[in-house]
């Protein structure tokens, strides 16, 4: 059983939440141009371990069957954090329908097992997924039975054990008192 240290998930959800609070208004004209497609085209790998990142803190989200406003504004933060800011949200909200129709059409478990598969070949993109994941869970400052359900069976998928992923918790909350 995976143990969520709400202090250090509560200081990286405050920041996420933070960042993502704020819907980014649409662009036109040749600012437009430049936020179009995908931030990390151009480079496969690292597009596959974002999207795969965005699909673990999606799948997270939609794993109690409610979506709610602090969850949103956390998945918005945490992209743009990983995007430098420069993911749009109708961006945001497209990768998420994607995940959305997958999600109906494989299930929770195809899908983690296959962002899973993705993320394990690299273990700092696995681990990062892994914390972004809890983060969202905690987004609402309540980790559901589901939540807990999806984020241990992420881990499994992720080949992550009980006692390293709350090690990896454990270094989060360390790095926030620093």
């Amino acid at each position: 059983m995976i143990k969520i240290n709400t202090d250090a998930i509560a200081a990286l959800r405050e920041r996420m939440l933070e960042k993502g609070g704020a819907p980014s208004i649409i662009l036109s004209g040749p600012a437009a141009a430049k936020q179009q497609g995908h931030p990390l085209a151009g480079d496969p790998e690292a597009m596959a371990l974002f999207d795969a990142t965005f699909e673990g803190m999606f799948l997270m989200l939609a794993s109690d069957g409610a979506v709610n406003k602090e969850e949103l504004e956390v998945l918005r933060g945490a992209v743009r954090e990983l995007t430098a800011g420069v993911m749009r949200t109708a961006q945001i909200q497209e990768l998420a329908a994607g995940c959305a129709a997958r999600l109906d059409k494989d299930g929770e478990k195809v899908c983690l097992e296959r962002i899973a598969g993705v993320l394990k070949k690299d273990e700092t993109a696995t681990e990062a997924a892994f914390v972004l994941a809890a983060v969202v869970a905690f987004a609402d400052e309540e980790v559901t039975d589901e939540e807990d359900e999806t984020l241990n069976l992420f881990a499994d998928f992720l080949e992550l054990s009980g006692d390293r992923a709350n090690e990896l918790l454990d270094e989060l909350a360390q790095a926030q008192k620093e």
